[in-house]
């Protein structure tokens, strides 16, 4: 312990215990967070037929180098309160199923003796509409869902401090 330390009274190995900070618990709690985010599910139609789209929820380091291979364009509206470019990071997003007559596909396809995911194609296709509607659950899961666990968390705090 330094001396001002000692004159002040304050000694910082007491500090880094877990009983002032529950680490291990906010983690364990987030990575429960993480794993309870469910798909979304996206209506769109394909050769005239409905389907379900399911986008999944990507783990926030996965979609860190998803958005970092995607960055923002310079002028583009979409983009510019984002840190990515949405458009790419639909158009390249992995694990999407589609479901169709409850038969559920997961867009793998085996050519040339290899195993290509067929998302990216597919989401060419797609008419305007239903590729808005699968950037906006892109945006939905990475975007939208954090902020709201944000305000979710600033209300139960300013709640507490307000009833306390």
């Amino acid at each position: 312990m330094s001396v001002i330390d000692e004159a002040l009274g304050t000694d910082k190995t007491k500090t880094i215990g877990a009983d002032k900070f529950p680490l291990d618990e906010l983690i364990a709690r987030q990575q429960e967070y993480l794993r309870s985010i469910e798909p979304v599910e996206v209506d769109v139609i394909v050769g005239e037929q409905p389907v379900k789209l399911f986008v999944p929820f990507v783990h926030p380091i996965e979609f860190d180098e998803l958005a970092n291979r995607n960055p923002p364009h310079r002028f583009g509206a979409v983009d510019i309160p984002l840190w990515f470019d949405l458009e790419g990071v639909t158009s390249s997003y992995p694990g999407i199923t589609v479901v169709s007559d409850g038969v559920e596909d997961d867009l793998f396809r085996v050519r040339d003796q290899e195993a290509v995911y067929c998302w990216p194609e597919l989401y060419k296709v797609l008419s305007p509409e239903d590729r808005q509607s699968a950037r906006m659950a892109v945006w939905a899961l990475h975007v939208w869902a954090p902020d709201q666990q944000r305000k979710n968390a600033a209300a139960k705090k300013s709640e507490g401090a307000t009833n306390g």
